[in-house]
């Protein structure tokens, strides 16, 4: 799997700097720091252009703040990944993150602990896909000789309505069932 793409977002620019370093000191052979901004304007203008896999954002931000930058992300790049990493650890920032769409959520505070596993749920979802995309998944690696589309195929047809249980209807009256064995009358 080639290199993810990680868009880094902070009002303050120390912390985005020691951010910066620190992603590319942990992560040089599997993450790309491919932009930097300073508020969510930037953030949705630079995911535009750049169309990263993951974004790291922080919630407070002069103008357009996280929160609102989380559902326009994920409805301009349905695909990006968003990690927020913010000062504010609540309850209740927590899950209005979630809800919104943020796929983790990291204090900053626990930087060092909580954002290499939250990168590593990341890039197993994002190297899943990507299996999926070009159809390896493992799933796929570790099944019988026949092919998906046969299973697949094959779970269909056992859900199919067997043909002698449709119920005709009359379309012209009352919409009732139709009698398919009226009595005989004589």
């Amino acid at each position: 799997m080639a290199r993810i793409s990680v868009l880094l977002v902070d009002d303050n620019i120390t912390f985005l700097s020691i951010l910066k370093n620190y992603v590319q000191e942990h992560w040089r052979d599997e993450l790309d720091v491919v932009g930097v901004a300073t508020d969510g304007k930037d953030a949705l203008e630079q995911a535009s252009t750049l169309k990263p896999q993951v974004v790291l954002l922080d919630l407070v931000m002069p103008g357009v703040n996280g929160f609102q930058v989380i559902p326009l992300l994920k409805q301009a790049l349905p695909q990006t990944r968003i990690i927020v990493l913010t000062l504010l650890d609540t309850p209740d920032y927590r899950q209005t993150s979630l809800a919104a769409g943020a796929d983790d959520f990291v204090a900053k505070e626990h930087l060092d602990t909580d954002l290499p596993p939250a990168f590593a749920r990341i890039m197993q979802n994002l190297e899943l896909d990507w299996k999926l995309e070009v159809g390896k998944s493992p799933a796929i690696q570790h099944s019988t000789p026949t092919s998906n589309v046969q299973t697949l195929n094959s779970s269909l047809i056992e859900e199919t309505v067997n043909p002698t249980d449709v119920v005709m209807r009359d379309e012209e009256h009352d919409e009732s069932p139709i009698d398919q064995n009226p009595p005989c009358r004589g």
